[in-house]
């Protein structure tokens, strides 16, 4: 038999006893990782929400203030920080699922 079919079979078995014994884990995992790319896609700049008539003002008086207080305490500007993507509370949802997953 061939060296590689020797070594590839428990390679195989390892991997897939792995998989069983952590899916929990990965399923977990793969779920951040999803909710990490929705925000990241549904991000916007913040001078587009500054713009945007319909975003509240109290939001965009939070992002002044956020401004003012960076800038006093001696914060240089740098193009960290400069999208923002509003959830509307579905981090609750997220944290019930993994209450849910792991019996927390």
């Amino acid at each position: 038999m061939n060296i590689k079919k020797i070594l590839l079979i428990p390679l195989l078995f390892i991997l897939f006893s792995g998989f069983l014994s952590y899916q929990e884990v990965i399923l977990y995992g793969t779920l951040q990782a999803k909710g990490q790319i929705l925000i990241l896609l549904k991000a916007r700049p913040i001078a587009t929400d500054l713009d945007d008539a319909d975003y509240p003002d109290s939001l965009k008086l939070r992002i002044q203030q956020i401004k003012v207080y960076s800038k006093k305490i001696g914060l240089k500007p740098t193009n960290n920080y400069t999208s923002l993507c509003m959830t509307k509370k579905q981090s609750l949802l997220m944290e019930f699922i993994r209450m849910t997953l792991f019996q927390i």
